[in-house]
């Protein structure tokens, strides 16, 4: 996309909104620490080449961003949407298990969390720009794919988002009720919302050594607990101010201690935060300039423009960077760059001015 809209790239555009310099910023953070603190430096890169879509995108979405192309992420959602559930029919056809319209099994190839926030920033999408029976049909469909997606907390703030539509227009009871009746009798997101709230499993972080890898107490919430203190007990001194590195050599450290504490079977798993994977990695200055991406981002949606969207998008991702390290995997770099860069670079449509009736 760089190569074919070179001529269209403007140093004055990428300087004319401070977000594009803030997310260059971030990428320039890892860049230098990954060849002068991570102990590979120049030999091992991969999480460099992951986060090129920073730079690629902060440099040329300024120039040739429109709002219009915002219209492509709810039409994804639903062809994959519609893929998916096609493709988890027959496979619940041919095992005779309902477990194939939850979670992993339901997204096949995409993790279901990145397929998630897809899901709710079209649900948002859809919530600002159409009105009508459409509108409301539209959101219960992508409900639906939502709910067989098993994420707890891209869900109720979803609900959230649809909620605050109550106050001003009261068909959407409409679309709340039949999605609460689904969650009551949909029993595999029955049992992700029931595993957070077991004070037992809370137990667990107390143990010195977990005997069984498959411990039950070990689940969403237990596990993130868990990665988070590890993670942070892997620092000290001079690491708070410039992290342990980026490298795949900095995750053998938490990789040590997880075996140590007997969770063999989570040995590969990131922080699951990513204000503690940043600030793992690259320090509090590292730390800093993530948190000023969204922070920036509401305070110029919601002081200035007044633009809804912007404001939910901010919010959104302030929040879910508490529970995923959302730029773990090139999709959510992806995701919510383009997302975020699209809406910062331009202006808002009329959101009185439905786009369908």
């Amino acid at each position: 996309m760089a190569i074919l809209n070179v001529r269209s790239i403007s140093w004055t555009a990428i300087k004319a909104q401070k977000i594009n310099l803030i997310i260059i910023g971030f990428f320039l953070i890892y860049l230098l620490n990954n060849l002068f603190i991570s102990e590979e430096s120049f030999n091992e890169m991969s999480t460099i080449e992951r986060f090129l879509p920073f730079i690629i995108l902060s440099v040329v979405l300024p120039s040739i961003g429109h709002r219009k192309f915002l219209a492509l992420f709810p039409v994804s959602a639903f062809a994959i949407g519609f893929g998916f559930l096609l493709t988890s029919i027959f496979d619940v056809f041919i095992h005779h298990n309902f477990e194939f319209l939850s979670f992993d099994l339901f997204t096949k190839y995409i993790h279901p969390v990145y397929f998630s926030y897809l899901l709710f920033f079209s649900i948002c999408f859809i919530d600002l720009n159409y009105k009508g029976k459409n509108k409301y049909i539209l959101e219960f469909i992508l409900f639906v794919f939502l709910i067989f997606s098993g994420s707890k907390m891209v869900f109720l703030f979803s609900l959230v988002v649809v909620s605050l539509n109550f106050i001003k227009n009261k068909k959407t009871t409409l679309l709340i009720l039949p999605l609460a009746i689904i969650v009551v009798l949909f029993s595999p997101l029955k049992h992700r919302f029931s595993e957070i709230i077991n004070k037992e499993d809370l137990t667990v972080l107390n143990e010195k050594h977990i005997e069984k890898p498959n411990d039950t107490r070990v689940n969403g919430l237990t596990l993130r607990l868990i990665l988070w203190r590890e993670t942070l007990a892997t620092m000290n001194g001079i690491d708070y101010v410039f992290g342990k590195g980026v490298s795949k050599q900095t995750n053998k450290t938490l990789q040590k201690r997880l075996y140590v504490l007997g969770l063999t079977h989570h040995l590969n798993f990131n922080p699951h935060n990513q204000y503690v994977d940043t600030f793992w990695r690259t320090g509090i200055i590292g730390l800093l300039l993530l948190i000023s991406i969204p922070i920036y981002s509401l305070v110029i949606g919601g002081v200035k423009r007044r633009d809804k969207l912007l404001i939910q998008f901010s919010l959104f991702m302030l929040a879910v960077m508490c529970s995923e390290s959302i730029f773990g995997r090139v999709n959510g770099i992806y995701f919510f760059s383009t997302v975020i860069l699209i809406l910062m670079n331009t202006t808002k449509h009329n959101e009185n001015s439905n786009i369908r009736d």
